[in-house]
C-alpha cells in the first residue's frame, strides 16, 4: 500500500494578517463613506422639515376655514403677536431650561410645562387652538411636533411668532443649504410661514458663544476677560467667536464689553454681523449672507492649501477681480468687514 501525502495546506500567519488588514481597511472605508453620524443628522433634519410643514399646513387649513382670520396666539394669550405689546417667541423647549439672551428689548420667550408641551388645544408650546379651529375640516394634528433634540443649549428647537413664522435649525451638511434659500432673514435658521422676517435674529456665525454651549451670556465675557488677563487660553475657534468687534487678530476689552451688553439686552447683534456683500454674493465665502472675518480666514486657508473651495466659493472670493482667489482677496475682505472700504473691485465690472 502506498500513502500519498497531500500538498494542500492552510493559510500562513502572514497571509491571515494580510487578509485581516485588508478587511479592516475596507471596513474603515465603508464607515467613512457611509458616515452613519451624518445619516442620523440628515434623518433628524428631514423630520424637522416634515414636522414644520405639518404644522404650517394645519394653520393654513384653519385660516381657510375661518375666512382668513385666526386667533394667532390662542385662547390663553393676548397681544403677543409681532408688533403688539407683548410680542413673544413661542418655543418647543419646555420650562426649566434657561433661554438664550439674544431677544431684543420688548420681546419675551414663551415656554410651557413638559406636561402641556405637545397639547393641541392652545395650552401647548404653540398657542393656537387646533382642536377648536380645525374641527370638521380635516386637520390631523393629534400632538404638537417638537424638535428631535429640543434644547436651547444645542440650538435645536422649534419656534413660532404669530403673524405667522415657524423656524428650526439644521445640523447636517445636506440640509444646511436650505437655511440660506428659504427667503427668510436668518441664515442660521430654516424659516417658513407668511412672514419670514419677524423672528428676532441671533448673532451670525455663533459670535459671542465663546464656550460653545449655544448661548451667549456673561460667562462668555468672563472667558474672554480671563484670556486677556493671561489666566486661561482660547483655541482658534474660540478666538474667532470672541472677536465680536471684528478686529482679528485682536481680541480685547471691547469684545468683553460688547458680549456683556448683548447679555444685558442693550444690543441685539455684533459688529461682526454688520456687513452683507456689496454686490451679489461676493466676499460671502461660507454663504451665510454676511461678509466677515470667517470669510477672510477661509480665503487665507485656501491660499495656504489648508482647505479646498468649490468653484462657486472661489468665484465669490475673487473680490479684486484678478482671476485668482488668494491672500490679496483675503485682505480686501478683511478691510471690507471692518468698514475700511465699502465695496469690491469686482462690483464695478
Amino acid at each position: 500500500m502506498s500513502i500519498t501525502k497531500s500538498n494542500k495546506s492552510g493559510f500562513t500567519l502572514l497571509e491571515l494578517l494580510i487578509v485581516i488588514g485588508i478587511l479592516a481597511i475596507l471596513a474603515i472605508a465603508i464607515v467613512l463613506v457611509l458616515n452613519p453620524a451624518e445619516f442620523m443628522r440628515q434623518s433628524r433634519d428631514a423630520k424637522r422639515i416634515n414636522d414644520l410643514e405639518v404644522i404650517n399646513t394645519a394653520i393654513n387649513l384653519i385660516m381657510v376655514n375661518k375666512g382668513g382670520t385666526i386667533d394667532w396666539d390662542g385662547p390663553n394669550f393676548a397681544d403677543s403677536c409681532y408688533g403688539q405689546a407683548y410680542h413673544t417667541v413661542y418655543v418647543s423647549v419646555p420650562q426649566g431650561e434657561t433661554p438664550p439672551t439674544f431677544l431684543p428689548a420688548g420681546w419675551v420667550w414663551g415656554q410651557v410645562s413638559s406636561d402641556n408641551l405637545r397639547k393641541t388645544d392652545g395650552s401647548g408650546w404653540l398657542p393656537i387652538d387646533f382642536e377648536a379651529g380645525g374641527a370638521g375640516i380635516g386637520v390631523n394634528l393629534p400632538v404638537l411636533p417638537i424638535d428631535p433634540i429640543n434644547t436651547f443649549a444645542s440650538g435645536k428647537f422649534f419656534s413660532y411668532v404669530c403673524d405667522p413664522e415657524l423656524t428650526t435649525s439644521f445640523e447636517s451638511e445636506k440640509f444646511k443649504k436650505y437655511m440660506y434659500i428659504d427667503n427668510g432673514d436668518d441664515a442660521d435658521t430654516y424659516e417658513i410661514g407668511d412672514n419670514r422676517t419677524i423672528t428676532p435674529v441671533r448673532p451670525c456665525d455663533n459670535y459671542g458663544d465663546v464656550d460653545l454651549d449655544g448661548v451667549v451670556n456673561a460667562y462668555d465675557a468672563d472667558l474672554v476677560k480671563s484670556y486677556l488677563d493671561n489666566i486661561s487660553s482660547l483655541n482658534d475657534e474660540q478666538m474667532l467667536r470672541a472677536d465680536v468687534n471684528n478686529q482679528l487678530p485682536n481680541v480685547n476689552s471691547v469684545d468683553v464689553d460688547l458680549i456683556r451688553s448683548y447679555d444685558a439686552g442693550t444690543i441685539t447683534t455684533f459688529p461682526a454681523c454688520k456687513y452683507t456683500s456689496p454686490c451679489g454674493t461676493y466676499g460671502d465665502i461660507n454663504d451665510n449672507k454676511y461678509v466677515n472675518k470667517r470669510d477672510m480666514m477661509l480665503v487665507f486657508a485656501y491660499d495656504l492649501s489648508l482647505i479646498t473651495l468649490t468653484q462657486d466659493q472661489k468665484k465669490r472670493g475673487d473680490v479684486n477681480k484678478d482671476g485668482f482667489t488668494n491672500i490679496g482677496d483675503a485682505v480686501v475682505i478683511g478691510n471690507y468687514s471692518k468698514g475700511s472700504i465699502n465695496t469690491f473691485a469686482v462690483c464695478g465690472q
